[in-house]
């Protein structure tokens, strides 16, 4: 795996380029969850781990950034982590995140004093606490939105 996992890079490896650029694509959003979504994800960073390998990941990967997009979520406050097939990537941050399964989309918010926080680097030279408010673990539980709203209301 690269050190730098990035978008573009996960699109052109071949053994996920043929799922992303249909699946991306083809997902057809829910309208209505987009609407409900895009205030929800104001002050969110998005932690993205996956696998090019892993069939869920192809499957589950695009669809999720056609709904990123749809809501208007900004690149910089999504971190992609790129894993071998024993789930480790090179900076450790698997372990750190205690991430088992993949794809695993954990959705971070600002930490409040006294919460169980992890560092987040947001641009060079600057960090900033998050704390977790959830996580999507291979596949959803309904779709990815309504999980996604799910975690994300301030009333679950």
């Amino acid at each position: 795996m690269p050190n730098n996992c990035t978008r573009t890079g996960v699109g052109l490896f071949s053994e996920m380029k043929e799922d992303y650029e249909s699946g991306y694509p083809s997902y057809q959003t829910d309208a209505a969850a987009i609407e409900q979504l895009r205030p929800l994800l104001k002050n969110t960073k998005v932690i993205m781990v996956l696998g090019t390998w892993c069939g869920d990941c192809k499957l589950q990967v695009p669809h999720f950034y056609r709904i990123l997009d749809a809501a208007g979520m900004e690149e910089e406050n999504i971190e992609l982590v790129c894993v071998d097939r024993m789930k480790r990537d090179e900076h450790g941050r698997t372990e750190e995140l205690k991430v088992m399964r993949i794809p695993t989309f954990i959705f971070m918010r600002p930490a409040e004093e006294g919460m169980v926080h992890l560092a987040v680097q947001d641009s060079p030279g600057k960090t900033h606490l998050y704390e977790e408010v959830g996580r999507i673990v291979e596949s959803p539980l309904t779709t990815l939105e309504e999980d996604m709203i799910e975690i994300l209301s301030p009333n679950k």
